[in-house]
């Protein structure tokens, strides 16, 4: 699939994952978490949420963690497309990143059982971009038939 491709449809998916449930406790929504709630709370151990427990100081830097790979995203939607090799590189290894510290909620936690569909649409959306700066690094822009790009 082109690079290109790869990026816009990371983007989309990070971009609905945001809504959509993540966990089965919340309070925006009724009996679950939306994504942009759970990232409030996965930044409760620098930004304080009452009566919510961070745990120990390696749960603690995770979820802060996780929380700031969001604006890994940001920075890699500045001129995706218009990116040179190098910055391509940065990206997919910045996004590459991300993908391990966010497996985290799914992988060390207690709670693996309480995740949803946005959870696991948001985690997609780093692989899927991962890979996309990936290809476009590796110059994937150029055809593989040059007479199928006409």
């Amino acid at each position: 699939m082109n690079p290109k491709r790869l990026i816009q449809i990371g983007f989309l998916i990070w971009a609905v994952a945001w809504f959509l449930p993540v966990h089965e406790s919340g309070s925006a929504l009724p009996d679950t978490l939306p994504g942009w709630e759970a990232v409030r709370l996965a930044l409760s151990p620098i930004w304080p949420v009452e009566g919510i427990e961070t745990g120990s100081w390696v749960n603690a830097l995770l979820s802060v963690l996780s929380a700031f790979t969001n604006l890994v995203v940001l920075v890699a939607m500045l001129r995706p497309s218009q990116s040179g090799a190098r910055r391509a590189r940065r990206m997919a290894v910045a996004l590459t990143g991300a993908v391990l510290i966010n497996a985290h909620w799914f992988l060390l936690s207690g709670e693996r059982f309480d995740l949803r569909v946005g959870y696991y649409l948001w985690w997609l959306s780093f692989v899927l971009l991962a890979l996309g700066f990936r290809r476009l690094a590796r110059g994937a822009l150029t055809p593989v038939a040059p007479a199928l790009a006409s």
